[in-house]
């Protein structure tokens, strides 16, 4: 009788192994994806190394109505996904020269003290339409 429990026990953990290890590949599979959207783990990421920049940026949202979807409404504040990327133009001054990118935001953090910190990903830029 202790046998056949050892057993089935054995089986059972066999088993839950192996569904661990089905979902771990799919987060994996899913978090490796290239499609825009997804959110990838930090340390799945590849990104260029990053040097210190202490200066002022000049940045405007070229955007003007911006249609999303509600995810989720409480008396405190709304959750919503936008479709698109928000665009923006910056202008920095970098050792001397005026460089001038634009960029899609990426992410938005709440400091602790107050204030936001805000993750841009320069993209090419786009011609601006003639009128």
């Amino acid at each position: 009788m202790k046998d056949l429990q050892n057993s089935k026990k054995s089986h059972l953990n066999e088993e839950l192994e192996e569904l661990r290890q089905l979902v771990e590949e799919r987060d994996l599979e899913s978090a490796a994806s290239d499609t825009e959207g997804k959110v990838t783990p930090r340390e799945l990421i590849t990104r260029p190394p990053r040097g210190a920049f202490h200066g002022d940026i000049e940045f405007i949202g070229d955007f003007d109505i911006v249609k999303a979807k509600g995810i989720n409404l409480s008396e405190g504040g709304i959750c919503f996904e936008l479709s698109e990327a928000l665009p923006f133009e910056m202008k920095l001054m970098h050792e001397g020269k005026i460089l001038k990118y634009r960029a899609h935001l990426t992410w938005i953090k709440k400091l602790p003290a107050g204030g936001y910190r805000f993750g841009l990903k320069f993209v090419s830029p786009e011609p601006h339409p003639v009128f």
